[in-house]
């Protein structure tokens, strides 16, 4: 079962918008913090960053927040 706080909260990964922008994004690929499962405009999210495309900050084998050894995997 997945954990509440690890889908809402936890940064999945940073998408570039069209227009230059960013979005920080968690696990169902909606802004931190948004609980809907409805589609979410990500224009109000949006800030500004220096990265290329969309980052991710973990993939999908390995969780850090889960355990020690995770954390140390993707650090």
């Amino acid at each position: 079962m997945r954990s509440y706080f690890d889908y809402v909260y936890m940064p999945y990964c940073i998408q570039k918008q069209a227009n230059g922008k960013f979005v920080v994004l968690n696990r169902d690929y909606k802004p931190l913090g948004t609980l809907s499962s409805d589609w979410v405009d990500y224009a109000p999210h949006e800030v500004k960053l220096r990265l290329k495309d969309t980052e991710y900050l973990y993939d999908d084998s390995c969780v850090p927040h889960r355990s020690d050894a995770s954390h140390e995997a993707v650090s």
